[in-house]
Formats: C-alpha cells, structure tokens, sequence
C-alpha cells in the first residue's frame, strides 16, 4: 500500500525540512539497523506533491535516499511510513548541496575498499544454504526447540564448491558471521569480465579487470584477478577479495592462530551506506543485474559511498573453530586481500571483532576498523 493509503491505516512519522533558496540538490536518507523491516521514505515539496519515494520492498537494503534536484524553497516533508515492521528503529538524515564544483586537473578516481567488522556471531548452520538472496527470512538458522544439530553446510564440512577454497580438512565446528566490503573512496569498484570469452567461466576462472575512472569521465582496464560462474547462486563472483583469519587472544594479548575461512568470491551490491556522516553516496549506477551474463562485458562492483553486508548465513561466511575451545578470540577480515584492486589507500582495509566464546554463546567485547583493539589507529563501531 502506497504512504499515502497507508498512512490512513497505520502510523506514518513526518518531519518538516526548512529548505532556503538557490539549492542544486535536496538529498534525504534512512538507516534502519534490520534490512528486514520494510520502510517507505518519501518526500514531499512544499505543496504536499511527493517528488521522490523509495521502498526497501525487496528486503535487501539497509540505507535508501531520495533526491529532488533544483528544490523550491519552502517547507517541505520527509515521511517515513512503516510497511512491513516488526519492533524496527530507524534514523534519518537530510542535507542541500550547493552546485557542483568544476573539476579541475584530471585526477583518478580510486575505490577505497573498506570492512565492515564482523557481527553477528552465531554456531548455528542456515537452513536453507543454496539460498544467496535476500529476504533473510527465507534462510533461518537450522534449530529446532533451541537445538542446533549443525553448525557448517555440507559442503563447508567437505570444502568444496566453488566459492570455497578445496580443503582436505573436513570442518566440523562452524564459527559464523556477519561482514562485506564498503567502498569509502571517490571512485566506484568496478570490476569488468566477459563470460562468453571464458567459455562462462563454468569450467575454469576466466580474467577480471578493474575500471578506473577519471574525473573527466574518462577510464580504463586493468588485469584485477579472476571471476568464475557459481553454479548453485546462479551468478558470477569475484575471486580472492576477501580474507577471514581467526586467533586466540592470550593474557598479554598474544595472538595465535586459530582458524581461517575458505570463502573465494562474492557479487557485491549496494546494500549499507560507507559512512552515514558523509554524503558522498552517488545514485546507483547499473552494474549487470546480479552480478549475471552479458553478451559482452558485463560488470559488478559498489558504487561510491556504498557497502555489501554478506550475512552468516551464506555459503562460506565462517571461520574453522573445529578443536578450539572457550576463550578470547580476535577475527580479523581483509578486504582486497590479495592487492588485486588499485585504492586510494592500501592501510584501511581490515576490519576486526574481539570475542569471548563460551559453549555456543559469543559475546562481542568490541569491533571495527583496523587490525585489533590495540590498533591505535583504530575505530570503533557500536552499529552495523
């Protein structure tokens, strides 16, 4: 039902925005902490037409923003109207922008491949492992009456698939989470491939290439890698971008290994905003629908300002706790692990969670970005 039915049958929420004159752009966002909620963000100018609306109908987004470009000053509304909510908050934010600055040198425009620290923890298997879309609803955790026989898939038990890397250690205990890549930087990540010129990609990799763009427009190909077809998601994934590694946390904070994940590629989407305090998200750019076949070159990536949240419980989002007991534990999470994609900075990209495990139970003593809690350059983060 459209906000403005709905509003008549359930509570809608509004906010007046002062908007001054000589505007270029009036942008508003929303942020909900569960992508399962399903909010409408409308806005409405100041003589109640709604210009612009966005609904998260598809379950899959964290953060939406409608724009209104050249706004009429006046009073004009931010309405949110819960669609489909249970016991949800959200958080909004609102900002006019000035005309654009002509760009001067040509520079280029890099991604700045950030993490998401991991969150989430659970030892519990989903219960629908090939799923690899959202809603998160269609994939619960695999538990019945507060027992959970499984804590791996079957083929993370064996380690095969093709977005695992083959192991000859069988995996029995599954220490799983939440993460994904952001891109903080004043260009995209692009990542360009060709499936019919690798014969799909279903046999072997075929090659990938980032796009780097400048900021007169103009861009170009460079060797980032490999992409291959995974058969059970349905789509292309990019491979060796990310890197799980765990280890036990001793009384003088030494680290030693304990574990590591086999996860090889990932389709990035736009799903969580990089940073809520910068406006710096660009309007979704079309990469190849799901990360799917294009005749010619196809593409996948994040837009600028953007972030992917990979859930526990897809395929290969764990680390092997299999002979590892209670204690403290720190998960660190690379992105651009192998340094096959050109940044703007190269000393960003890892994001941590420092944990306590006791039987089944994980309790989070802190995450962020950087290598650790003795990071000192670290930030913390207390939402997703």
């Amino acid at each position: 039902m459209p906000g403005a039915a709905a509003c008549h049958v359930e509570r809608c929420y509004e906010y007046p925005i002062g908007v001054g004159p000589g505007g270029s752009r009036l942008r508003v966002a929303i942020d909900t902490p569960d992508r399962a909620n399903v909010f409408e963000l409308d806005l409405l100018d100041p003589s109640g037409s709604q210009v612009a609306s966005q609904s998260n109908t598809g379950q899959s987004q964290f953060d939406m923003e409608v724009f209104a470009p050249h706004p009429a000053a006046g009073v004009w509304t931010v309405r949110v109207v819960p669609q489909y909510v249970t016991d949800a908050s959200f958080r909004l934010r609102a900002k006019l922008e000035a005309a654009p600055v002509p760009a001067g040198a040509k520079t280029m425009l890099l991604p700045d491949l950030q993490v998401t620290p991991p969150y989430e923890f659970t030892f519990v298997a989903p219960a629908n492992p090939a799923n690899a879309y959202a809603p998160d609803a269609v994939n619960p955790p695999l538990s019945a009456a507060g027992v959970a026989p499984f804590s791996c898939t079957p083929d993370e038990t064996l380690g095969i698939g093709l977005t695992l890397e083959p192991s000859q250690t069988h995996v029995t205990r599954c220490l799983r989470f939440t993460t994904g890549p952001r891109d903080a930087g004043p260009g995209p990540l692009e990542i360009d491939y060709n499936p019919a010129a690798a014969r799909l990609g279903i046999e072997a990799p075929g090659p990938a290439f980032q796009r780097v763009y400048y900021s007169d427009g103009t861009s170009f190909l460079r060797p980032a890698g490999q992409f291959q077809f995974h058969a059970v998601h349905g789509h292309y994934h990019y491979l060796n971008f990310l890197k799980f590694q765990l280890f036990h946390v001793g009384a003088a904070h030494e680290l030693t290994a304990a574990g590591s994940g086999t996860k090889l590629g990932l389709c990035p989407a736009d799903e969580l905003f990089a940073d809520w305090t910068v406006f710096n998200q660009q309007e979704t750019k079309t990469f190849t629908p799901n990360c799917g076949y294009d005749p010619g070159q196809a593409s996948l990536g994040l837009n600028v300002g953007w972030g992917d949240v990979y859930r526990w419980q897809r395929p290969g989002q764990y680390v092997d706790f299999s002979g590892d007991g209670d204690g403290y534990y720190l998960l660190q999470i690379t992105v651009n692990a192998a340094g096959l994609v050109m940044t703007a900075h190269t000393g960003d990209n890892v994001g941590y969670a420092y944990i306590h495990v006791v039987g089944d139970h994980v309790s989070i003593l802190e995450r962020g970005q950087g290598t650790s809690p003795w990071d000192a350059h670290k930030k913390v983060f207390t939402d997703q």
